[in-house]
């Protein structure tokens, strides 16, 4: 077995403890991992996903006195300290007194009561001492995962040293497991690739496999959301600071949650992989790294798989050229074209493009692999290559003599492509990790509303939640993003990545008069001129009363949820939110979020429908589509071609919708006079002078003031402006050629100015078009 010709770098559990858990784990990391109720609450407290506590059960005292007729149909017992999967009990179903498991095995309340009393003794505790008993949600698996086992929760465990996410593999619970994932439970095993998430290896029972149990080949297994599901374990180890540890996670739904933080990570993974983890931890050991980004990028970039199965299942080499375009890594990333020679014993540089030293070990890298090289520098600049690298350097590799052809304009072509891709992925990256509006949600909306409204001459105080994202490295990640590639979409890319770092700005100056200097340079400026063309607008526009039949939160609900489904878009959830300063919005995690107890009228209702679903919702489902994620996540000042084209489809449905025809126009008037007022004075200015009633007053307000604890700051959180500016440029763009410009508009998440800049980019069809009214 080639496995085991590895065995010198084999971790054994002896040079685990003194080599890593005892240099690197502190008694305080491994009490906090122990401890389950604790993690649970830290981890909760800062933005990431656990299951749902339930109870805690401390004592015998407080287990006598429980009344499990109060717990919910399905949910989870486990020991608050236990280890290696003993002790979890999962039920699946509850009727009177009776309690069916995973593994459909029915248990009666004495059976509840005697395993709760037992971990409470410590049978299950890593330490035998005293314990608690937690019972908690039981998680609901990925659909994906619904082909791979059906038999209890499958999850992914990722060992994490140096922010950086070293090996993983796939735990799936079978029959024999009763449900539950432990290998030594009889679980199975899936090394998974860190590149990609696709399963290498498999092994049950210590024998390797190549299917599963239901005939699926171990290589088709990929796991979804996996540059998600490594930054996550990699942001644990950030936020825990446990130095070397083992994340449990699964994934239920569109989200991610967290089983478990193990300070003492087990050795089987490395069967999983056939991979010893002794030489990948070498590797990393002395690598700075500034956050669990960087961590993933270097550990995809490292241990991602060189040998690629092919379609019989068996191993072999990627195959390379004589020639072949690289990136030389430095304070400067330098495209070049390298000649493979395969009897030189030295790799040389051109010394035009290299002013080291003679030997100095340079990163490169070649075909997606990251190599770490010594070279020399000599004159090539006769050559039309730029590189010299010797055949013995790439073991790896097959290197095919055949391929000779050098076509260096081509070649460094598809280098930039894949830049343009790296480039992509950290940007989409970034925008979904930074969460920004998110930091902008006062928590006490209901509870300030109530006291303003009964004392309206004091400025509310808004709490926002804590900062759960490091600002200084994200803006050092953005600040090192290739600026070298020739590709059409680049300048996008960096001017995304200087909104991306606005946005940080923003964040960083809530509470504070910057928040609107800086949400202008991210919004737009609104000045005089914006004002008045908004009171005009407002003084000219003659509307007529929605007299439209009003509607109920459970008809809205079942009205959405038969246009969805009929538009394909079934995946899209409804979600009830206790408090927002919006009756509904969207995000791009296919929820649609509706305030609790929201009553519409029909009319209304048909206007959301095409604000939120077919401008949002069409836009982004398009966007995905495209091959770029930034087509999805909204290209630079993407909002105001976005909100102007929402309002543009609302107004074009012709229909009473009373006073929310001007409510765009009003943020616009508000934003430009809340730099001039407090909040209190803001409200009572907008209800006298405009006769708005308090609830839509309050509603206006809020949303100037978002981002201030102190509502009496006179600055404005200037994002709503977008609503009146986008509209107006919209209008004028759509006075002529209409339907083919709806149709560029609709290829994803771009902005007017876009569409001539991409003029000959190829981009697929819009796939989802807007009624035509």
């Amino acid at each position: 077995m080639s496995f085991l010709s590895k065995s010198k770098n084999i971790l054994g559990i002896n040079a685990r403890n003194l080599l890593y858990i005892a240099k690197y784990n502190s008694s305080a990391n491994k009490q906090f991992a122990d401890d389950k109720i604790f993690t649970k609450n830290f981890l909760q407290s800062r933005g990431i996903g656990v299951a749902k506590l339930y109870y805690v059960i401390n004592s015998h005292e407080e287990l006598n006195k429980f009344n499990f007729s109060s717990l919910p149909t399905n949910f989870v017992i486990k020991p608050n300290k236990g280890y290696g999967g003993s002790g979890i009990l999962v039920i699946k179903n509850k009727k009177d007194n009776i309690f069916i498991q995973i593994n459909g095995h029915p248990l009666n309340l004495y059976h509840i009561y005697k395993h709760c009393a037992d971990i409470i003794d410590g049978k299950y505790a890593i330490s035998g001492l005293q314990d608690k008993v937690v019972i908690e949600e039981r998680l609901e698996q990925h659909e994906y995962f619904e082909e791979l086992s059906s038999k209890g929760l499958p999850d992914v465990r990722i060992n994490v040293f140096n922010l950086i996410p070293v090996i993983a593999m796939l735990r799936l619970p079978t029959k024999e497991s009763e449900g539950k994932a432990n290998l030594h439970l009889g679980g199975i095993g899936v090394g998974l690739d860190m590149g990609s998430g696709k399963g290498n290896f498999g092994v049950r029972y210590n024998q390797f496999i190549r299917k599963l149990p239901n005939g699926k080949r171990i290589n088709e297994i990929k796991i979804p959301k996996w540059d998600e599901i490594l930054f996550t374990a990699a942001k644990i180890q950030h936020v825990t600071g446990i130095g070397y540890l083992a994340v449990d996670l699964t994934l239920v739904k569109t989200e991610i949650k967290i089983l478990e933080v193990n300070a003492r990570a087990g050795l089987a993974i490395q069967i999983a992989n056939k991979e010893p983890l002794k030489a990948r931890l070498e590797k990393i050991t002395d690598l700075k790294v500034i956050g669990p980004e960087q961590g993933v990028e270097i550990a995809k970039t490292l241990f991602s798989q060189k040998l690629i199965p092919d379609k019989n299942g068996k191993i072999k080499k990627e195959v390379i050229g004589l020639y072949e375009p690289i990136l030389v890594l430095g304070d400067k990333n330098i495209k070049a074209i390298a000649k493979i020679d395969l009897y030189n014993k030295e790799n040389f540089i051109n010394k035009k493009i290299f002013n080291k030293a003679d030997d100095s070990i340079t990163d490169i890298i070649i075909k997606g692999h990251r190599l770490k090289l010594p070279f020399k520098t000599i004159d090539l600049k006769k050559e039309n290559y730029d590189l010299i690298i010797a055949g013995q350097y790439l073991k790896d590799f097959l290197i095919d003599p055949n391929e000779q052809e050098l076509k260096r304009k081509d070649s460094l072509r598809d280098l930039d492509e894949k830049i343009i891709l790296n480039i992509d992925k950290k940007i989409t990256d970034i925008e979904k990790q930074i969460k920004f509006l998110s930091y902008f949600r006062p928590l006490n909306l209901t509870e300030e509303k109530e006291i303003f409204f009964k004392n309206p001459i004091v400025s509310p105080s808004f709490i926002y939640k804590d900062l759960t994202i490091d600002c200084h490295a994200i803006k050092k990640d953005l600040h090192r993003i290739p600026k070298e590639a020739e590709h059409p979409l680049l300048p996008l890319y960096l001017k995304k990545a200087e909104e991306l770092e606005i946005k940080l700005n923003i964040i960083e100056a809530r509470n504070s008069q910057e928040l609107g200097n800086y949400s202008e340079q991210l919004y737009g400026k609104i000045n005089y001129y914006i004002y008045k063309d908004a009171l005009e607008y407002i003084e000219k526009y003659h509307f007529k009363e929605d007299e439209s039949k009003i509607l109920n939160t459970k008809q809205i609900i079942k009205y959405l949820k038969e246009y969805l489904k009929e538009k394909k878009l079934s995946e899209w959830n409804i979600k009830i939110l206790e408090d927002s300063p919006s009756d509904i919005q969207v995000n791009k995690k296919h929820s649609v979020f509706l305030k609790k107890d929201s009553k519409f009228t029909e009319n209304r209702l048909k206007a959301i429908i095409v604000h939120e679903i077919e401008t949002h919702i069409f836009r982004l489902e398009n966007g995905r589509r495209q091959k770029y994620g930034l087509f999805e996540i909204g290209t630079p000042g993407y909002l105001e071609t976005e909100e102007g084209l929402a309002i543009y489809n609302q107004e074009n449905l012709n229909i009473p919708l009373g006073g929310k025809h001007i409510r765009f126009a009003m943020a616009a008037i508000a934003i430009y006079l809340g730099k001039k007022m407090t909040f209190c004075e803001l409200f009572h200015y907008l209800k006298a002078t405009f006769h708005l009633n308090d609830d839509l007053a309050w509603k206006i307000c809020v949303k100037t003031k978002r981002g201030l604890n102190d509502t009496k700051i006179k600055t404005s959180f200037t994002k709503d402006i977008v609503y009146f500016t986008g509209y107006q440029k919209v209008k004028n763009f759509l006075e002529n050629d209409t339907e083919n410009k709806i149709k560029q508009l609709y290829r994803g998440k771009i902005t007017i100015e876009d569409i001539k800049s991409l003029k000959d980019f190829e981009m697929k069809e819009a796939k989802l078009l807007p009624k035509r009214q």
